[in-house]
């Protein structure tokens, strides 16, 4: 707080000499000065209340070490240089994402419904999935069911694009490629190695 009144006397609140100093609020790094100082003073103030936007302001009290980057001339350089990179970023990430979107139309018309198989697994075409079957698990008679349970899958463009976005982390990604040339049809059980092809996809 000390700090700031100082700057604030020094400096002048909007009206004031530039050189070699802006006025306070001229300054974007003075502001956000500024504006933790104004909020952490709040909190403190109002801290025996009970008023639901202090939560909110107690929020604030994160942006803390943002201090630090204004008084670093060096940390100072990197947000700027960040800052001014973000078009650049944002060019890369459109560019990525139609990537990602071109090979997850690809997936969907490949592998949709093809990763589908019966609970019971002595059942392997969806026309003959009904009625119950015992569950060697569980010993209780289950119904049969023609399901996917799998959390990657290519049914849709968004189940697509989130099981590529994993491919890409290469987080376990050779058991979704080995599932994937298991695909034989909409009708069909997956059965091992059907289609080796597909791995050219991944």
């Amino acid at each position: 707080v000390a700090e700031m009144m100082l700057k604030l006397v020094a400096f002048g609140l909007i009206i004031g000499n530039t050189d070699p100093d802006p006025p306070y609020l001229r300054d974007p790094w003075h502001v956000i000065d500024g504006v933790i100082v104004t909020v952490s003073v709040l909190s403190i103030a109002l801290a025996s209340s009970n008023l639901s936007f202090l939560k909110v302001l107690r929020a604030f009290r994160a942006a803390r070490p943002l201090r630090v980057i204004s008084k670093n001339v060096g940390l100072r350089m990197v947000v700027i240089t960040l800052m001014q990179s973000v078009w650049g970023i944002g060019n890369v990430a459109l560019i990525s994402f139609l990537v990602f979107l071109v090979f997850g139309i690809l997936g969907v018309q490949l592998l949709a419904g093809k990763l589908y198989h019966c609970t019971d697994t002595l059942i392997t075409h969806r026309e003959a999935c009904y009625g119950y079957f015992l569950d060697p698990d569980t010993g209780v008679f289950t119904q049969r069911e023609w399901s996917n349970l799998h959390r990657q899958n290519y049914d849709n463009i968004f189940s697509s694009l989130l099981t590529l976005f994993e491919i890409s982390t290469l987080e376990m990604w050779t058991t979704i490629m080995y599932r994937a040339t298991d695909a034989v049809s909409n009708d069909e059980a997956p059965r091992r190695d059907h289609n080796k092809f597909l791995a050219m996809f991944f």
